[in-house]
């Protein structure tokens, strides 16, 4: 990959340009795994050394993008934009409150050539976009069979939110989030309270993500 600039406290990074670079779906999720895998070991030094710990949101995307050489005869740099890196800075900016390491987007998905457990997110909507986009969080570690049970009770209570039946998902969600304390089942447990409340005219399961 290439690493493109530092935003502040964010990494901007691409692959297949400047070369073509095959199977690069799973070049660049395989970079955004290992960053976690080395976070873990920063921050066990870090407690060892009684600094804050820290935490990172990584997100995946691939489309149509333009690259080259930009700017002008004073200050240039070879760069990437585009709508698809404006979606993929968007989608960076849910990873926080998905409570998730790495979200990829379905585009990005549907070009992976190796098999990874990912998990159902949502179907969100981002600031400036009118297509919605169905998201996922990959999973560290799906080998447990504990997170199997989690993940099965989850699939469960997604299925009575995105069907309508509101009061149902309430109650699931809620009890997930009170037996695992992710904040991706209060995030549904807070949205099907919501709704059970204010039933709305039509459902399409669409989350309208307006902010950056």
């Amino acid at each position: 990959g290439t690493i493109d600039k530092y935003i502040g406290d964010a990494i901007m990074a691409y692959w297949n340009a400047p070369s073509t670079l095959s199977a690069h779906q799973d070049h660049a999720l395989q970079s955004a795994l290992e960053q976690v895998r080395h976070l873990d070991a920063l921050n066990h030094q870090l407690a060892l050394e009684s600094l804050p710990t820290i935490n990172i949101g990584i997100a995946l995307h691939c489309g149509t993008a333009v690259v080259g050489e930009m700017g002008s005869q004073l200050r240039s740099d070879y760069t990437i934009i585009g709508d698809n890196v404006n979606l993929a800075s968007r989608l960076e900016g849910l990873t926080k409150q998905y409570g998730v390491s790495i979200i990829i987007s379905e585009a990005f998905k549907a070009g992976l050539k190796g098999d990874y457990p990912l998990r159902y997110l949502d179907r969100v909507r981002v600031k400036g976009k009118k297509e919605a986009i169905t998201i996922y969080e990959v999973l560290l570690n799906n080998s447990n069979e504990a997170l199997h049970v989690e993940l099965s009770t989850y699939d469960a209570a997604l299925r009575h939110y995105l069907e309508g039946r509101f009061e149902s998902a309430y109650l699931c969600f809620g009890a997930l989030h009170e037996r695992y304390a992710h904040p991706l089942y209060m995030l549904y447990r807070d949205r099907a309270a919501h709704f059970r409340l204010h039933p709305p005219l039509s459902f399409d399961g669409v989350y309208e993500a307006l902010s950056k």
